[in-house]
């Protein structure tokens, strides 16, 4: 038996798979746990846990944003009582800053008796390379429903590493990272160093959410997404999180990636032409 198992919970997720890079490059035990993995993982079919902790020692959990209006928590509770019975001995969670739901998974983790870190993120910085605005950075105009409001924009590459730290080091436990970029940026701020980094033009457009949401429908966003990012611009996007957060440098002793250095990693590829 491996007593060094970690199980790696949405192994392709934008953390989830850099997770595992890390633990590949390390050359440390992981088991990946999604639907579709060798060992079938499903948050809302209990009898597919057995098989995805067995011999596992630690387990990184990414909680699944479909279930988040569906009573996760109770799920979470339900879950982390299982882990207990398995006797593991180390969880890291991923947590959504400034929602309520995820605070209350925070607390259930951070409770239940394994020794736990929890790690608290928003918007990263992949959602403009692997995620929703890719396509519209290449066509030069980021369409959202939303002005002002500022965001720490933060680097899925910090979370893995954070992560990554917390699963295998001593130190963590019963501790919350909170993780943001180093600055506050509106979208017309990210559109501007886009233009800079790029060298063509690129600008943020607004559009009403009820506009916006009727775009979605259009392009046969299936509508548990479009569920997701409604939650995400009509509550979180509010000014909630317009605050820098220094988790990065607590649990890496280094400060946390810019947009600007994002960018700037990426544009020699073809990501955004």
């Amino acid at each position: 038996m491996d007593t060094n198992l970690t199980i790696i919970t949405a192994p392709h997720s934008k953390t989830g798979k850099r997770v595992v890079n890390l633990f590949n490059k390390a050359g440390l035990a992981y088991r990946g746990a999604s639907r579709t993995s060798e060992v079938p993982f499903d948050w809302t079919q209990p009898e597919t846990w057995i098989d995805t902790l067995h011999s596992a020692n630690a387990i990184y959990i990414v909680l699944p944003p479909d279930l988040a209006f569906s009573g996760l928590p109770e799920i979470l509770k339900r879950f982390l009582k299982f882990c207990s019975a398995k006797r593991l001995k180390k969880i890291v969670l991923l947590s959504g800053r400034g929602e309520e739901e995820a605070l209350k998974c925070e607390q259930l983790t951070l409770s239940c008796g394994i020794p736990a870190t929890v790690v608290r993120a928003s918007w990263f910085s992949q959602n403009f390379s692997e995620g929703m605005f890719q396509e519209e950075i290449q066509k030069g105009e980021i369409v959202v429903p939303v002005k002002e409001v500022k965001e720490p924009f933060v680097d899925a590459e910090d979370i893995a590493e954070v992560v990554f730290r917390a699963l295998t080091e001593t130190g963590h436990a019963n501790k919350v990272y909170e993780l943001t970029g180093p600055e506050l940026l509106s979208f017309e701020d990210v559109a501007h160093r886009f233009s800079q980094q790029l060298g063509k033009p690129v600008k943020a457009s607004y559009v009403p959410i009820d506009e916006y949401l009727a775009m979605l429908h259009q392009a046969n966003i299936p509508i548990e997404e479009i569920e997701v990012i409604k939650f995400l611009y009509m509550e979180l996007l509010d000014g909630r999180n317009e605050r820098l957060a220094f988790g990065v440098e607590e649990a890496l002793g280094r400060k946390s990636a810019s947009i600007t250095q994002f960018i700037d990693r990426h544009k020699t590829t073809d990501l955004w032409l």
